[in-house]
């Protein structure tokens, strides 16, 4: 069946429908793959949608579309008893429902099983666009675990390659306390890589404390896990200027050139440059006197 979400949501959700094209049936017309109009008190959300938040000012923009120009895309549900369950499109059920609409179109789907509900609802959670790397390796091993999807299968159905579904797959290994520290934005994906590099738990944590501590590059990361691994080998250590010291060495700077602002700039692990402000000539050489004063 040709529906407009799979461009929406992508190719993976695309091959959880049948490719039959929807007919238009009546108001009253129930029959699978038609267009009908469905009372929306009698249709529930989907049991396994994992979100429960929704951007309440895109619905109010989508109910404005709505209410102008009509709804263009039907809802998708299933039959349950006597009611329906949705499979995809709660912002526009909720946009039709806020401008006091009664009933919706919808397209009745009854081949959906628990499993595809489930896939579902976690491809459309991955798909937006504000998850963490975390979320994303948790939905990914939500398909394996709870749909029996391969991790070929779930690389099919998220549009992504294999070694990218594998590498956020990488993250389930990781511990609780590190995992938070991707969450809460304290290191990145690819500091996280490189932890993982580590086999055990006690130097992971070591080298995760050590990049919030001194805010480590990736290249720095990189030095420091190799000297985690290796440490009877002679590993340069990768030079690192602790920030308080550039702080400490800013303020005294400024203090011998009469409190004028002074900033250091590292451009690279172990250089920088020294910048001093002035307004005028005049300032410029008492700078240089002041320099030459406490040389």
């Amino acid at each position: 069946m040709a529906i407009n979400s799979e461009k929406k949501l992508g190719k993976g959700l695309g091959s959880l429908f049948d490719k039959q094209a929807p007919t238009i049936g009546g108001d009253n017309g129930l029959d699978e793959n038609s267009v009908v109009m469905i009372d929306i008190n009698l249709i529930e959300t989907n049991p396994f949608q994992p979100r429960k938040s929704f951007n309440q000012a895109a619905i109010n923009e989508l109910a404005i579309s709505i209410r102008e120009n009509g709804l263009i895309q039907p809802i998708n549900v299933r039959k349950s008893g006597d009611r329906y369950q949705l499979i995809t499109g709660e912002r526009r059920l909720r946009a039709v429902k806020q401008i006091g609409q009664k009933e919706i179109k919808a397209i009745i789907l009854n081949d959906f099983t628990d499993s595809k509900m489930m896939a579902v609802a976690i491809i459309e959670n991955i798909q937006r666009e504000n998850l963490n790397p975390v979320d994303i390796s948790d939905s990914f091993q939500q398909l394996i675990d709870s749909c029996g999807y391969t991790q070929e299968q779930v690389a099919d159905k998220v549009g992504k390659s294999r070694s990218s579904v594998a590498n956020f797959l990488r993250l389930q290994k990781l511990p609780p306390r590190v995992k938070n520290g991707i969450v809460n934005e304290e290191i990145s994906f690819g500091h996280a890589k490189i932890i993982l590099s580590l086999g055990s738990i006690e130097k992971q944590f070591t080298l995760f404390e050590m990049i919030k501590a001194k805010n480590l590059n990736i290249r720095q990361t990189e030095a420091m896990a190799k000297q985690l691994k290796f440490p009877e080998m002679d590993v340069k250590k990768p030079a690192v200027i602790d920030p308080v010291f550039i702080t400490e060495q800013e303020n005294r700077i400024s203090r011998l050139i009469d409190g004028r602002k002074v900033r250091i700039k590292l451009t690279n692990e172990d250089a920088g440059t020294i910048n001093i402000k002035f307004s005028s000539e005049e300032d410029l050489r008492s700078i240089i006197t002041h320099l030459k004063l406490n040389g």
